[in-house]
């Protein structure tokens, strides 16, 4: 199992204070249904306790705030590659720049 830490870029509110700590694991095949965890901080304090997460483009399922630090998600099928993931919030919106590959 491989954990993904990169940057995050946080696309909106300038000064938003969310944190990324890891994608875990950072891979999946491209049928999806891959259980994902991110964890961080400032997910349910910026969210409400709710957030999209998005797999280049497209929604995963089953997404799950678990606490302030963690969501849980299942990726959604998409081709081989990289991709970057995208955590929407009702107070922020980050790209995680090629967090996830397909293969």
């Amino acid at each position: 199992m491989v954990t993904q830490t990169v940057a995050a870029t946080i696309v909106y509110p300038v000064g938003i204070s969310i944190g990324f700590t890891s994608l875990n694991p950072g891979s999946g095949g491209v049928a999806g249904g891959t259980n994902v965890t991110i964890s961080g901080s400032g997910f349910v304090t910026t969210g409400n306790g709710t957030a999209t997460i998005l797999f280049d483009t497209t929604p995963a399922t089953n997404v799950v705030v678990v606490n302030n630090g963690s969501i849980t998600c299942t990726s959604p099928a998409h081709a081989a590659g990289a991709v970057d993931v995208w955590i929407i919030t009702s107070g922020a919106m980050f790209r995680i720049p090629g967090a996830f590959t397909y293969a």
